[in-house]
């Protein structure tokens, strides 16, 4: 996992905005996203903060990874570019 104050919020939200989640409510501390996937939508409440704390980035990795069928490694690097 990448040092947690490489990864921004601003960042994270680029990447999910990037597999198809749109940012629904955007409220001071927390962001909430939604994307329609072939099993339902899936819903995510994420905290407006940056940096990110890294447990709670893995938390949110493997969740979307889980309901988009992409590898966390693959998140990684696409947060990386």
């Amino acid at each position: 996992m990448p040092e947690c104050s490489e990864i921004s919020i601003k960042d994270l939200s680029t990447l999910l905005r990037g597999i198809g989640y749109q940012i629904v409510r955007k409220q001071c501390t927390h962001l909430r996203v939604e994307k329609t996937t072939k099993i339902g939508m899936h819903r995510m409440t994420i905290p407006n903060l940056s940096p990110l704390a890294s447990g709670t980035l893995n938390d949110i990795l493997t969740t979307v990874s889980l309901w988009n069928h992409i590898s966390k490694t693959d998140l990684l690097e696409m947060l990386k570019k």
